[in-house]
C-alpha cells in the first residue's frame, strides 16, 4: 500500500540545523531511531538518554539502581541463601547456571518476537544493512534493517514485528523517511520511496520528497534542541501511547499512571 503522509506543493527550505552544520562543521548526530522515538514522544527520548546512560546520576545511584533490578537482585538472594545451606562451589555453580538459563530464555524470546531474517519484496530479496550510514550535512546518522536494490536503486526497508495497524505510525513513517535519506547521501541515488513492513506481512510505501526531507529536518532540530534542555515536556495526548512507554512508571506527566 502506497501512502504519503505529507502534504505536497510546499518548496525545500534549509533547516536551522543544515545552515548550522554548513558554518560551524559536524555536530554529534541524532540517529535515525531518535526520530521515530521522539516521534512516538520527545519526553520518552529524553528519559531514555536520562536512565540508560545515567547521566546526572551520581556513581552510588547508578550503582544502587543496576541492584534494584528485579532479576540482578533475585539472582543475589538466590546466591545469598545458597550460600548459606550449602557449599560455596554448589551455590555458585548453581547461580551461573540460572544466568545460563535466563540468557537462552532471552535470546529465544528475541529471536520469536524480531523481524524475520529474509524480505523478499517485489520478487527480489532485501539484504541486511551492516554498515551505519551518515549524513553528515543534515547531522543524522542511522543503520536500515534492509536495504533492496530494485530497478536500479536502493529502498530502504523498516521491518516490524508487530501487526500492521490500518495506517502506518507516523514514528516508523519518520523513520524510514531518516533511512532514506541516509540512503540518498552514501549512494548518491534518491530512493522514490521507503518501505515499511510488519510482522503480518502487510507493507507500505512511503514516498521520499522534498516535503519529507523538509519535515524531517524539522524534527532533528527539535531533537537537537531538546537535548539542551534540563527536561522535555510530554508532546502528545495519547494514553496508549504513555500506556506502551517504557517509562510509564517514572514519568511525572504520564497520562496513564
Amino acid at each position: 500500500m502506497r501512502c504519503n503522509p505529507l502534504q505536497k506543493g510546499s518548496t525545500l527550505r534549509i533547516s536551522r540545523a543544515v545552515l548550522s552544520r554548513r558554518m560551524y562543521g559536524p555536530m554529534q548526530p541524532v540517529m535515525a531511531s531518535e526520530v521515530g522515538r521522539h516521534i512516538f514522544c520527545a519526553r520518552a527520548l529524553f528519559l531514555d538518554h536520562t536512565f540508560s546512560g545515567g547521566r546526572d546520576r551520581p556513581l552510588g545511584i547508578r550503582l544502587l539502581w543496576l541492584l534494584l533490578n528485579p532479576l540482578r537482585l533475585g539472582l543475589l538472594v538466590l546466591f545469598a541463601v545458597l550460600y548459606l545451606v550449602t557449599e560455596p562451589l554448589v551455590a555458585a555453580a548453581t547461580v551461573v547456571l540460572a544466568g545460563f538459563l535466563l540468557l537462552l530464555a532471552r535470546a529465544l524470546w528475541d529471536r520469536l518476537h524480531t523481524a524475520p531474517s529474509i524480505i523478499v519484496y517485489h520478487g527480489t530479496k532485501a539484504q541486511r544493512q551492516k554498515d551505519v550510514l551518515v549524513a553528515n550535512e543534515f547531522g543524522l546518522a542511522g543503520q536500515p534493517q534492509y536495504v533492496l536494490t530494485y530497478e536500479g536503486g536502493s529502498i530502504p526497508i523498516l521491518a516490524r514485528s508487530t501487526a500492521a495497524p490500518e495506517n502506518p505510525h507516523e514514528a516508523h513513517i519518520m523513520q524510514v523517511i531518516a533511512y532514506c535519506l541516509l540512503v540518498s547521501e552514501s549512494t548518491g541515488t534518491r530512493p522514490p520511496y521507503g518501505v515499511i513492513r510488519y510482522g503480518d506481512g502487510r507493507t507500505f510505501e512511503v514516498d521520499f520528497d522534498e516535503d519529507s526531507v523538509e519535515h524531517l529536518s524539522r524534527v532533528v532540530d527539535e531533537i537537537e534542541t531538546n537535548r539542551r534542555q534540563p527536561d522535555v515536556p510530554i508532546s502528545h495526548e495519547d494514553r496508549g501511547r504513555c500506556f506502551a512507554c517504557s517509562h510509564r512508571k517514572r514519568c511525572i506527566q504520564s497520562l496513564f499512571p
